[in-house]
């Protein structure tokens, strides 16, 4: 009867910290998350761990992610993710949390608290940084929840969004043990260290959002509508949208814009020296003796091209860029880009991209090593997913010390400086184009993250293969071979040896 009573509290203890996490998990992350329930998501599974069986453990660590990961579904479903990728997409990234979890508790029975406390956070980091590295780059990193706490944000500076996601997983693994080992020796040096590692991180964003702007100011004004003319067959379908922008454009210099941007794929273009689209913005730049950037799509073969048009305030082109990064399945039949594109005298210091790219700090940090202080990023969204994907784009800025101006059309139009400070904040207009206007103050100088690169990804790649080394390679299987030499071995031998 005592085993039974025993056996329903640790059931109901697990699905209390199912349901606990899950939630936290849910609402911590996707779309609009809150940024604070992601760091105590983690905090119900690891005590439940740490408390019993590693069975129970698992169990709890897979369906608390996994149930958590649903915030996703909708926003899958908009991107017409067949279902079955769809519950890969769950399965896959639940397992890992699972294995971050038993090994944090296989390391914590062995009484290695610090090989415990950074078990998570390696495990997860490794996975991200690994994942990062296809198609999709770092969309959908659980760092991307922190948005809205600038000073864990600013770490990312040093480490990129690496740094982030671990001092989360960190700080929930830091509470677990701290609660579990409370009784054990050295419980209390061991949670001052903790807390002096999280106080270190946080006091380095602070000083950095404190750090005084020391640049120029540009005033910037931003245009966009959700007509999508891009289903449209040739220019001439497109020119009512045309005509409003510029005259978005006349009312954003009359207002104090120097330079204007549009977003991607405004239109059809049948080619990249004239016609009636490029014509009008390159109109509308010298008309106004500001400089415009406009994003079209040119109907090419054997692949089509997306480029964004810089023209200079006297009208003449000063450069094109191509998109890097195409959305998977959206953009197949694209080319990709291969240049990055800065701005000539007397704005050698800016530089175009073109939405999706900013989910790729390579890129960034290419244009940081170039001296960019400030990206110009035409931009289309999905509606649903208007603040996340606009977040993501201002996280480059932080990675690799630039300001950002984003125009997304069914999406949010931006304005965000190097430390992810909002300046300007608008959404698309439906049927006519939404105007926005805001002035940034440049910053210089390039950040540690933008020299390094994912140095601290990798070092969590390193560190997690260390810990599954010590933990599946060189304690047991290495035991058993030493105990079947010693048994193989005769008794007069090992004297022997012994002697040698």
């Amino acid at each position: 009867m005592a085993l039974q009573r025993e056996f329903k509290s640790a059931a109901a203890l697990a699905i209390c910290a199912v349901v606990l996490s899950a939630t936290a998990f849910f609402f911590g992350n996707g779309l609009h998350p809150h940024w604070w329930l992601t760091w105590l998501a983690p905090i119900p599974v690891l005590l439940v761990a740490f408390h019993g069986s590693a069975r129970q453990g698992c169990l709890v660590a897979f369906f608390s992610f996994f149930l958590g990961s649903m915030t996703w579904w909708s926003y899958f479903q908009i991107l017409e993710i067949p279902t079955i990728v769809r519950i890969l997409a769950f399965v896959g990234p639940s397992l890992v949390f699972t294995l971050g979890v038993l090994l944090a508790r296989l390391f914590l029975f062995r009484r290695k608290p610090w090989l415990s406390l950074v078990a998570l956070p390696a495990t997860w980091v490794s996975f991200e940084y690994l994942m990062s590295l296809g198609r999709n780059g770092t969309a959908l990193n659980l760092s991307y929840s922190q948005m809205n706490f600038l000073s864990i944000l600013q770490v990312a500076s040093v480490t990129g969004i690496w740094g982030i996601e671990f001092a989360v997983l960190f700080f929930a693994s830091a509470v677990a043990i701290a609660v579990v080992n409370r009784h054990q020796p050295g419980h209390l040096r061991f949670a001052v260290g903790s807390v002096a590692v999280l106080v270190a991180v946080l006091a380095f964003g602070g000083w950095r959002l404190s750090q005084p702007a020391d640049g120029r100011q540009v005033t910037i004004g931003l245009a966009s509508t959700d007509q999508r003319p891009l289903l449209a067959k040739d220019e001439a379908d497109t020119q009512q949208i045309v005509r409003a922008y510029s005259q978005a454009i006349d009312q954003l210099a009359a207002e104090g814009a120097e330079i204007v941007l549009v977003p991607e794929k405004i239109g059809p273009v049948s080619n990249t020296s004239s016609g009636p689209t490029l014509d009008s913005f390159r109109q509308a730049a010298e008309r106004n003796h500001v400089t415009t950037v406009v994003g079209v799509d040119q109907h090419d073969q054997p692949l089509k091209h997306n480029l964004a048009f810089v023209y200079g305030p006297d009208g003449n082109s000063l450069l094109v860029y191509e998109k890097h990064f195409m959305v998977p399945h959206w953009e197949n039949g694209y080319e990709r880009g291969n240049q990055i594109a800065l701005f000539p005298t007397p704005h050698p210091d800016w530089g175009v991209v073109i939405c999706k790219d900013l989910d790729f700090p390579s890129l960034s940090r290419q244009y940081s090593n170039h001296g960019a202080r400030l990206i110009f990023a035409p931009a289309w969204d999905f509606v649903a997913d208007d603040w996340l994907h606009g977040r993501m784009a201002v996280l480059r800025g932080v990675e690799s010390g630039f300001a950002i101006a984003r125009s997304a059309k069914q999406g949010l139009m931006t304005i965000s400086d190097s430390r992810g400070r909002i300046l300007v904040e608008q959404h698309s207009g439906e049927s006519s184009p939404a105007k926005a206007i805001g002035t940034v103050t440049l910053r210089s100088g390039r950040t540690l993250y933008s020299r390094w690169g994912d140095w601290f990804a990798w070092l969590n790649l390193a560190g997690f293969v260390g810990l599954v080394v010590a933990r599946f390679v060189y304690r047991k299987p290495l035991a058993l071979l030493f105990q079947g030499i010693r048994k193989a071995v005769s008794p007069q031998d090992r004297t022997s040896l012994r002697r040698l």
